[in-house]
C-alpha cells in the first residue's frame, strides 16, 4: 500500500513538473513551431536559375540555393519547382547561373593539396587533378577564378587566352640553413603572372609587392586588362597611320597553254622544233594583298597561289633517219603555281582599270607519252615510251584589267625558260589567262 501511495505520488510530481515546463516555456515552443518551416527552407531554397551540361544544352529551372560557404561539390536541380530533384556533379556540367547571381563554371585543373598547417622540407606542391565549380572574378585577356574547397583552402586560377586554367602557387617548406631550420615562403605566382603579364612592362614593380589574396590579385589582374586594352588600342592606330590594309581574293578562269619543243646539240639533226595545239583548262586560285593607303591605294602587293592542267598532243614526222618516222606524243601537266605580284590601279573611278606586273615559281608534275612507229638505221622496231617528269621553272607575269565593286575582270600572260625533259630537249611554255575574281 506504501509502494502504491508512493508510485502515485511519483506520478503526479512528474504531471506537475510537465504542466509547469509547458507553461514556463509556452511562447517558445510556439515560436519554434512558427519557424520550423523556414528553417527547413533554408536548408531546401530553390531559386530559380539554369544549368549547362557538357553536351552544351542549357536547361532552365530552380537551382537548390544552399547559400554554401564554400564551393560545391554537387548541386540540385529541377525544371519546376514541383519536380523531383537531380543532382548533378560537377564532371557533368560546364557552368550554372542562379538568378540571385551565383555563378560558376567548371574546370578540370590541377591544384596544390599540400596542406598548410604541415610545413615539411619538401618544396614541392602536391598537385592534384580535379573537376572543380569555380567562381569567375575577372573575365577578359587574362581571367581570374576563384576556389576554395570543402576545408576552406583558398585557390586562385588564372588562364591567359586558350592556355589552360592554372593554380597561383604559395609553398611553405622547411630549409636547413647553418645548422638552423627556417621556414621558406616561395612566391611561386610572382614568376607565374610575370611570363604571363611580360607585354605590359609598367606593371613589373607593382608585381613584386603583390601578394597571394582575393583583393591584390583581382586588383592586379583588371590592371593588366586595362593595359593590355590600351596596347591594342595604340596598335590599332598604329596600324591605321601607317596606311596599310590587307585585302583577300578568290578567283577563277580559263588558261590557254602552249608548249613548244626546241631541239639542242645532235638532236637538231633529226628536230629543230616541234609546236604543240594549243591547249585550253580550268585555272582557280586565291591569294592575299597589302595596299598602302597613303598612295591612294593605287598600290599593292601580294602573293597568290594558282593551279591548272595542261593537256596536249602532237604528231611529227623525224628527219634524216635513213627513212621517216611518226613520232606522236601526248603530253598532260598539273602545275602549282605560286606568284608575287604588284598592282597600280590607273584610275579611282568606280570602274578602275589596272596593270599588273611580278614574278611566279611553278611546279610542274608531268607525264609524257610517246609512240614511235618507223624503221630506220636508229630504229629496228616500233615502241611505246612514258616519262614522268616533276620540275620547276621561273616565271614573267604581265597582267591588265578592271575593278569594279568588289569584283575584277583580268587577263594575263604568263611566260617562262620551261622544263628540260633531257640536256637536249627544251620545253617552252607560255600561259593566256581570262580570269574572274572576288575580293573578300
Amino acid at each position: 500500500m506504501r509502494e502504491q501511495e508512493l508510485s502515485v505520488q511519483t506520478n503526479s510530481s512528474t504531471i506537475m513538473k510537465t504542466i509547469h515546463f509547458l507553461r514556463t516555456y509556452k511562447c517558445s515552443l510556439f515560436l519554434l513551431l512558427a519557424l520550423l518551416p523556414l528553417l527547413l527552407q533554408a536548408q531546401s531554397s530553390f531559386t530559380k536559375g539554369f544549368v549547362v551540361t557538357t553536351e552544351g544544352d542549357t536547361l532552365k529551372g530552380f537551382i537548390n540555393d544552399k547559400d554554401w560557404d564554400f564551393h560545391p561539390n554537387t548541386i540540385q536541380f529541377k525544371n519546376t519547382e514541383n519536380d523531383k530533384a537531380v543532382e548533378y556533379t560537377a564532371k557533368e556540367l560546364k557552368g550554372i547561373q542562379t538568378e540571385s547571381g551565383k555563378h560558376f563554371e567548371v574546370f578540370t585543373v590541377e591544384i596544390n593539396k599540400t596542406p598548410d598547417k604541415e610545413v615539411s622540407f619538401n618544396s614541392k606542391a602536391n598537385m592534384v587533378e580535379r573537376t572543380i565549380f569555380t567562381q569567375p572574378i575577372i573575365k577578359g585577356v587574362l581571367s581570374l577564378y576563384f576556389y576554395q574547397s570543402p576545408d576552406f583552402e583558398k585557390h586562385y586560377l588564372v588562364q591567359k587566352g586558350t592556355e589552360d586554367l592554372m593554380e597561383l602557387l604559395e609553398i611553405e617548406y622547411k630549409k636547413k640553413q647553418s645548422g638552423e631550420v627556417l621556414v621558406v615562403t616561395e612566391k611561386r605566382y610572382i614568376k607565374q603572372l610575370k611570363r604571363l603579364t611580360y607585354d605590359c612592362k609598367a606593371l613589373e614593380d607593382r608585381l613584386k609587392k603583390l601578394k597571394l589574396n582575393i583583393e591584390s590579385i583581382t586588383d592586379y589582374v583588371r590592371e593588366y586588362n586595362t593595359c593590355r586594352s590600351a596596347l591594342e588600342k595604340d596598335f590599332t592606330s598604329m596600324y591605321k597611320k601607317s596606311g596599310v590594309k590587307w585585302e583577300v581574293n578568290l578567283f577563277g578562269g580559263m588558261s590557254s597553254n602552249s608548249i613548244a619543243f626546241t631541239a639542242q646539240g645532235n638532236l637538231n639533226n633529226f628536230m629543230e622544233r616541234m609546236d604543240f595545239p594549243r591547249g585550253n583548262s580550268v585555272a582557280f586560285g586565291g591569294g592575299v594583298n597589302m595596299i598602302l593607303n597613303k598612295w591612294n591605294e593605287r598600290w599593292s602587293a601580294g602573293l597568290e597561289w594558282m593551279t591548272f592542267k595542261q593537256e596536249m598532243s602532237q604528231e611529227l614526222t623525224l628527219r634524216n633517219t635513213g627513212t621517216d618516222i611518226q613520232y606522236n606524243t601526248h603530253f598532260e601537266s598539273n602545275i602549282n603555281s605560286f606568284n608575287f605580284l604588284i598592282r597600280y590601279y590607273l584610275s579611282q573611278r568606280s570602274l578602275r582599270p589596272f596593270v599588273k606586273f611580278g614574278l611566279g615559281k611553278s611546279r610542274s608534275k608531268n607525264t609524257e607519252k610517246n609512240i614511235v612507229t618507223g624503221k630506220s638505221i636508229y630504229l629496228t622496231k616500233e615502241y611505246k615510251d612514258i616519262e614522268e617528269i616533276d620540275q620547276s621553272s621561273n616565271r614573267m607575269i604581265l597582267g591588265t584589267g578592271l575593278n569594279f565593286s568588289k569584283f575584277y575582270l583580268e587577263a594575263r600572260y604568263s611566260f617562262g625558260k620551261g622544263l628540260e625533259p633531257i640536256p637536249q630537249l627544251r620545253l617552252k611554255a607560255n600561259e593566256l589567262y581570262i580570269l574572274l575574281g572576288v575580293l573578300l
